[in-house]
């Protein structure tokens, strides 16, 4: 949707990203681009839960709006949206030098965690609905935890990217069954992920990504594995007999404890 307040521009980022919304998005940017106006403002205020997809809009439209010298910044942007950019190194070039924003600290007394509970197992179908469903239950089972909010946040993000690229490119239908168990142990989580879809090993991907570089080159994909990698401490890959997956993913409490 697009907002006009004289020399500025303002276009509404989609939450959900589809074929249609995507190609609504970019038909009513190059739209809004070709009045010249003197700022282009991506407002952000629908995206709850940032994925690697959001990223590429937000960079695709960036990229456009600076090739026709136009000014462009982000507003209403959730403290989400900020970590996955300063995760990936990109914070300054959206944001500025703006400081992150302050999240809760990591409690550090131990004996103030839940003891029992610690384990959660789903299963699903590879399809979006089924894969936002589980995920309310997996935010449900961290919420048993003191974590601090971005800790949260960054959980969040990595199952749903895991599980959207496994119902993206690993062949399954709509119909087929992805299993998810996670454990909380006193120093760490772990998510595992098993599915019968192609097989597909994410530690053999070159994950190095520098934003200087992707502005030269234009860079438009390569998010999504980058934000797994820098968002978790450990990635094992396993190819079992009847064409199952298991990735297991591990995400340290006390390595991340005020960073």
């Amino acid at each position: 949707m697009l907002v006009d307040a004289g020399k500025i521009k303002v276009i509404k980022v989609p939450r959900v990203l589809s074929v249609e919304t995507v190609d609504k998005f970019h038909e009513e940017l190059g739209s809004l681009v070709n009045k010249q106006p003197t700022l282009v403002e991506l407002d952000c205020s629908q995206i709850d839960l940032v994925t690697s997809s959001h990223i590429n809009l937000l960079w695709e439209a960036r990229t456009l709006c600076l090739e026709n010298n136009l000014n462009v910044k982000l507003s209403f942007v959730s403290p989400g949206l900020i970590r996955v950019l300063k995760v990936l190194d990109l914070h300054d070039i959206f944001l500025g030098k703006q400081p992150e924003p302050k999240m809760d600290p990591l409690n550090d007394n131990m004996d103030n965690r839940v003891k029992d509970d610690r384990e959660l197992k789903l299963e699903f179908r590879a399809e979006t609905g089924a894969i936002t469903r589980c995920l309310a239950d997996f935010r449900l089972f961290l919420s048993r935890f003191n974590l601090p909010m971005k800790f949260v946040i960054e959980l969040e993000i990595i199952f749903y990217e895991v599980a959207t690229n496994i119902r993206l490119h690993s062949g399954l239908g709509t119909g087929d069954v992805i299993v998810f168990d996670a454990a909380s142990h006193d120093d760490k989580i772990t998510m595992i992920f098993t599915d019968r879809g192609k097989a597909f090993d994410p530690t053999l991907k070159g994950t190095e990504y520098e934003p200087g570089k992707a502005i030269r080159e234009k860079k438009k994909r390569g998010f999504g594995l980058t934000m797994i990698f820098r968002m978790t401490d450990r990635i094992i890959y396993r190819r079992l007999e009847d064409s199952i997956n298991v990735l297991t993913l591990e995400k340290n409490w006390r390595l991340h404890h005020g960073k």
